[in-house]
């Protein structure tokens, strides 16, 4: 008989964003040692998980919305809302309920909006705390001062949970996990979708590509900025494809008749698309964390064009395959500078999916 994993995330597991995708590959890839209980939570127009493995159990779907949000912030007033909009005393007597007397080899807490629950959930139980993002990073270059203390001392409070193992998916924000608030952390670094590990580069076609969640703000409002300010700068035909849900393109204004951009919204399978693009286009210049679609276009021996925003985190030995841009000019100039060299791709494929074939959170578990 397996083990048993308590698994509590803030997001429906699924394809069509990064978080929410490796944390998919992360649950197949953890029933292959352990029996796994879900917890997650769910907006009413998202659709259901259902588990790709037979000992992954949904144990309980919570609702989601904007009042219970606020809901959540009322209930932990003195918290910053990143750690509290997820949060209620009455879902933690259902969890504990549901859990009853199960002895759990570990409690994985998939995002700092359910981190706060690992404070009353098995005390002597070992928690993985999964920090997508390092909160206080993001303050520090968009918050009031007062925020930044709310955020550090939310943070500090959440981190400190008993028995706690925390990880973070860039050596930066391990980084600075250890120098804001003195605790060992350890780098995850984000699975790659096994449709990346079947796809060959064997063919680079003509065209440049966007692909990200556009629910995000920080994502289309880059996407926005570039096809406004490098657009016109353009003076051969160029398309973009532009690969992710929800993109706003009513929004797009590109006057330039030899530009193209083709709004395709969720594919089945972006990754066929991406490993034939010229480039992967990342005009970031807000969030934190380590950019999974950068991941993934490398992984796919495609090139990438951004800031230092869209590169933070990432390992060093593959500065050439990404090209940094700030300017309109610098982004136009890098669209001339990018590889079509097979050969050259076909090595940085085969480089970055080594380097980021190490240890993962079931054999971290397993040691414990």
């Amino acid at each position: 008989m397996k083990d048993k994993i308590l698994f509590i995330t803030a997001y429906v597991p699924h394809k069509a964003a990064a978080g929410e995708k490796n944390t998919m590959i992360m649950l197949n890839d953890l029933a292959e040692s352990y029996d796994v209980d879900l917890v997650y939570f769910k907006y009413d127009y998202d659709k259901p998980y259902l588990p790709e493995r037979s000992n992954v159990k949904v144990l309980k779907v919570f609702k989601n919305s904007k009042a219970i949000k606020i809901w959540g912030i009322l209930n932990l007033p003195f918290l910053h809302p990143v750690y509290s909009i997820r949060f209620s005393w009455s879902k933690l007597i259902t969890l504990k309920k549901l859990m009853g007397n199960t002895s759990y080899k570990a409690i994985v807490l998939n995002h700092s909006n359910v981190f706060y629950y690992g404070k009353f959930l098995g005390r002597n139980t070992p928690k993985i705390l999964l920090a997508h993002d390092v909160i206080i990073q993001r303050a520090l270059r968009t918050a009031s001062k007062l925020m930044q203390n709310i955020c550090r001392f939310s943070e500090r409070l959440c981190f400190n949970l008993p028995n706690a193992h925390i990880f973070s998916f860039s050596q930066k924000d391990v980084d600075i996990i250890k120098n804001e608030y003195h605790l060992p952390a350890k780098v995850c670094l984000d699975y790659i979708d096994p449709d990346i590990i079947n796809k060959r580069v064997e063919t680079i076609e003509d065209y440049y590509m966007f692909f990200g969640d556009w629910t995000r703000k920080e994502n289309y409002e880059g996407a926005l900025w570039f096809i406004e300010n490098v657009s016109p700068l353009l003076k051969k035909k160029t398309t973009f494809k532009i690969i992710g849900r929800q993109f706003p393109k009513e929004k797009i204004n590109n006057n330039n008749p030899l530009i193209h951009y083709e709004v395709m919204g969720f594919v089945d399978d972006p990754y066929l698309l991406l490993s034939h693009a010229k480039a992967l286009v990342s005009p970031l210049f807000n969030g934190a964390g380590i950019k999974v679609k950068v991941i993934e276009a490398l992984a796919c021996g495609t090139p990438v064009i951004g800031t230092e925003i869209a590169f933070e985190g990432l390992p060093k030995g593959f500065e050439s395959s990404m090209l940094l841009a700030n300017t309109p000019e610098e982004y136009v100039q890098a669209m001339t500078d990018v590889t079509t060299d097979i050969e050259v791709r076909k090595k940085l494929r085969s480089d970055f999916i080594e380097c980021y074939s190490k240890d993962s959170i079931r054999h971290y578990i397993d040691k414990l």
